[in-house]
């Protein structure tokens, strides 16, 4: 409708709506186009305010898909924007969605720069406006403090970031990444300084009740949709899942992890590449 009446403000709005809907089903050709399209309108008409949410939604998306660089770019765009006319919401933004990429690198330090920096800027926000992003800043801060070994820290933020998500009635796709964030957080927590085991998410959760089957099962299938969905670093997290769990059955267990190895060093995902090499070289 915005299109055949010519409203070219509508109709950006409009297709970083529908990208929403192809985001949430993993439908990233349509999703990439119809937010390349709004970004291109909006960046015409000048309606910089929402062409940085445009930004951020394609950020968002490109770090699902592996596309890190590409995702960088959109996030320094917004920056340069939200900084030419004094937006400070979306400068945090453009700090907070660069942490996602620096953890699979293995720059937590760096990571944990950009999230107080984002923080700081967002301490000026009430929580009914900016509760999305804080949910998704304290999660992330409780995975970095988690990586850089400082599980009260980590305990702490994730706790923070539960509540923050219990807040929410109903799934909103902006906070997966918090919600991932925090889960793994808290799983790995339980695990690694509670009961001995470790593990990744659902699989994690079974595997620390001793329901071993199904957990592999979980990480099977779970590498499996990823795979078909184009979520390379869900895909490399899984068979890493799987390789360190298959201690019964070693030319399988070191086959996932070179599956592993393969997708995170095609998207240069270091950290995650570094640790599933050290795995390999346990085994070999």
């Amino acid at each position: 409708m915005a299109r055949e009446l010519n409203q070219p403000f509508a109709l950006g709005m409009a297709l970083t709506r529908n990208a929403l809907y192809s985001i949430a089903q993993a439908q990233w050709q349509d999703s990439n186009e119809a937010l390349e399209t709004a970004f291109m309108i909006e960046e015409q008409i000048g309606a910089e305010r929402h062409m940085r949410e445009t930004l951020s939604c394609f950020s968002i998306s490109l770090t699902w898909q592996g596309q890190y660089e590409r995702s960088l770019r959109y996030l320094d765009r917004m920056n340069v924007s939200a900084q030419r006319t004094g937006d400070s919401y979306y400068q945090a933004i453009s700090m907070i969605y660069r942490a996602p990429m620096l953890l699979t690198t293995g720059e937590f330090d760096e990571a944990l720069n950009y999230l107080d920096e984002g923080s700081k800027l967002l301490e000026y926000y009430p929580e009914v406006v900016a509760i999305n992003t804080k949910t998704n800043t304290t999660a992330l801060l409780a995975l970095t403090y988690l990586y850089l070994g400082s599980p009260d820290e980590a305990q702490q933020y994730a706790l923070e970031a539960a509540e923050l998500l219990l807040k929410r009635p109903t799934a909103n796709y902006s906070v997966l990444i918090g919600m991932a964030a925090c889960l793994e957080t808290l799983l790995t927590l339980e695990a690694e300084y509670s009961a001995d085991s470790d593990g990744r998410l659902q699989g994690l959760a079974d595997w620390q009740a001793g329901l071993t089957d199904r957990a592999l099962r979980h990480w099977q299938a779970g590498s499996e949709d990823a795979s078909r969905l184009k979520m390379p670093v869900e895909a490399g997290l899984l068979h890493y899942e799987l390789g360190r769990h298959l201690g019964h059955v070693l030319p399988v267990r070191l086959d996932h992890l070179r599956q592993a190895a393969e997708v995170f060093r095609g998207i240069d995902a270091k950290y995650y590449l570094e640790r599933t090499l050290a795995e390999i070289n346990r085994h070999c």
